[in-house]
């Protein structure tokens, strides 16, 4: 798909790469005003939201994520939760639950990294009095789709608490808020930095999900951190509105 900012703003098209019932469609998308009433036809809302995950990824890689945060309405940027996970103890990958629990100041209730202060082994090691900018972590399932045809991931292996479907969590900014379910919410704190750890789950997944841009800097695929601003239980399939920040935004950065 071409980037937004080479396309009349008023109106755009996009021809899915696929077989069977996807080929040969076409699909024109316009703009509209947050007055305007539109209902979608069950399944397309995934859809619409893949095509602006993928818009995402195509203007990073062309410098222009601050164009595409002033050109998509916050209305816009929605997702779902698909798997939430939990470990009481430092293991690398977290077991999926029912449900969890998302404490205020503290975060995932049972979960060894809960508390004000660094829980992580490498920060306590530095400083144990540091706070806790890491409560909760945060990946997209989409990574898993992107990384499929050499690995097989399933939500909860690479140690995240909340898997999720339909937001490019990398591209949003510092301060982001997260409204998750029925009451929890989330404040993005920066980006999770992938360690050595990951070889021992799968070896050759470090340099998978570690890219370069154009210019050479560091680009972080293994998720977001978060810390919880309310509390509230997180489940499958609850939905994720997204709060952005007053401007002007700031790129996430490793915490």
């Amino acid at each position: 798909m071409q980037g937004i900012y080479e396309l009349p703003l008023d109106r755009w098209d996009y021809l899915p790469m696929g077989e069977g019932d996807e080929a040969r469609l076409a699909f024109l998308y316009f703009w509209l005003s947050a007055n305007d009433e539109v209902e979608l036809v069950r399944g397309h809302g995934d859809y619409l939201n893949y095509n602006i995950y993928k818009c995402f990824c195509t203007i990073r890689k062309k410098k222009k994520w601050r164009l595409l945060m002033n050109l998509i309405d916050e209305k816009l940027i929605s997702g779902k939760v698909i798997a939430v996970s939990l470990s009481n103890t430092h293991t690398f990958s977290k077991e999926n639950r029912n449900k969890i629990k998302l404490i205020s100041g503290y975060g995932v209730e049972g979960d060894a990294h809960f508390g004000k202060t660094v829980k992580h082994r490498s920060r306590v090691a530095q400083d144990p009095n540091q706070p806790n900018l890491r409560q909760v972590h945060i990946i997209q399932s989409e990574l898993f789709d992107e990384l499929k045809d050499r690995f097989d991931i399933k939500p909860g292996q690479l140690g995240e608490n909340i898997t999720t479907r339909g937001i490019n969590l990398l591209e949003l900014p510092t301060d982001t808020i997260l409204h998750i379910g029925e009451e929890a919410i989330i404040q993005i704190t920066g980006l999770r930095n992938p360690c050595p750890q990951i070889d021992h789950f799968k070896p050759g997944l470090l340099q998978a999900v570690i890219d370069k841009d154009s210019e050479g800097n560091l680009i972080r695929k293994a998720g977001i951190m978060g810390i919880v601003l309310k509390s509230g239980e997180v489940s499958p399939e609850d939905s994720i509105r997204i709060q952005l920040p007053s401007k002007p935004y700031r790129k996430l950065e490793r915490v």
